[in-house]
């Protein structure tokens, strides 16, 4: 996939110290990097493109997709073009879907990347892959890129209802034509229809209203995931070749509710971690069922496992029982 040439394109200062300020690989730079949308919406997916620069003599193999920042991720495999670069250089031209759950100026997920010698690589390899198999390579061969960071804006539907309410003058809704009579009648039959329900409110308060916030707010964090687990069943990913990001989806819904109702829980945790943390919060035995599908959906998001349709289903039902019983219960 081409890289969009008019798209803002940030420089970095090529070397071994481009990328953000961190150490790079030697042989590598980070050439410039822009997000599409430029200020992606809250929650909704967009794509982060980026060239690096590989000096004459090196290879790099690129992860299958983009490793989790504090507040972002990536959700899906990448794509990359290797075109000619100046001085017998060559340039990687990257695109890696990505999803921000904050607002804000947020840092841009990492790429795992691994650089070495061309002359290590067989006959026939070119300057740059991705790797579709993450068991390929020891873990102290990757390194993980900053890409930099992207401004995220807030939740698109709050943001925007505000846009359909325009106020109108008095005279707009029952004319301007107002007597000194009407308005004294108005003003006690409000001033009546105020202390009536001034003097009835503590009472219903007492009675329902109190008691159904405090409802609503505890069943908020399982409603809402419940409901996006739907919704991503709903879009057939499994069925439709997009396996890996049917488990990306669910996966981080599930994070996502762990977080709410655990404030202990952190964005930067692994899913070893987390995983240890509910076990020590609710128990072994709530978490039991978890573990295996956490374990299963990081092999299919970055280690390539296929799984069949019915497998995948089988998986996210468990999740969203496990949401729907209460970690608790």
């Amino acid at each position: 996939m081409k890289l969009r040439p008019f798209l803002l394109v940030i420089p970095a200062v090529l070397g071994p110290t481009s990328g953000q300020g961190q150490m790079l690989p030697e042989g590598l730079s980070l050439a410039g990097y822009t997000v599409v949308p430029e200020s992606p919406a809250f929650a909704e997916p967009f794509t982060v493109e980026f060239v690096l620069r590989l000096e004459p003599g090196r290879k790099a193999v690129l992860g299958r997709s983009l490793q989790p920042s504090e507040a972002m991720e990536g959700i899906g495999p990448g794509h990359i073009e290797v075109v000619p670069g100046p001085a017998d250089s060559a340039e990687v031209r990257a695109t890696y879907p990505a999803i921000s759950y904050q607002s804000g100026l947020k840092e841009l997920p990492v790429l795992p990347i691994s650089i070495e010698e061309a002359a290590r690589a067989s006959a026939g390899d070119v300057a740059a892959r991705i790797d579709s198999d993450s068991t390929t390579l020891p873990d102290s061969a990757w390194t993980m890129l900053r890409l930099g960071a992207a401004p995220v804006s807030g939740y698109l539907p709050l943001e925007d209802s505000s846009a359909v309410r325009v106020p109108r003058p008095p005279a707009d809704v029952m004319g301007g034509e107002w007597s000194i009579w009407l308005l004294l009648a108005v003003g006690f039959a409000s001033a009546a229809g105020v202390g009536g329900v001034g003097m009835m409110m503590p009472r219903w308060w007492s009675a329902t209203g109190g008691a159904l916030i405090a409802r609503l707010m505890k069943r908020s964090p399982r409603h809402d995931a419940l409901k996006e687990l739907e919704r991503l069943k709903s879009l057939g990913w499994h069925r439709n070749g997009r396996v890996d990001d049917f488990y990306a989806g669910f996966t981080r819904t599930w994070r996502g509710y762990a977080e709410r109702i655990e404030p202990a829980v952190g964005t930067g945790l692994t899913s070893t971690e987390l995983i240890a943390l509910l076990e020590k919060k609710y128990g072994p035995a709530r978490v039991k069922s978890l573990s295996g599908i956490v374990s299963t959906a990081e092999q299919v998001k970055f280690g390539g496992l296929s799984r069949a349709p019915e497998e995948a289903e089988r998986d996210w039902a468990a999740v969203r029982d496990w949401v729907r019983n209460g970690p608790a219960s």
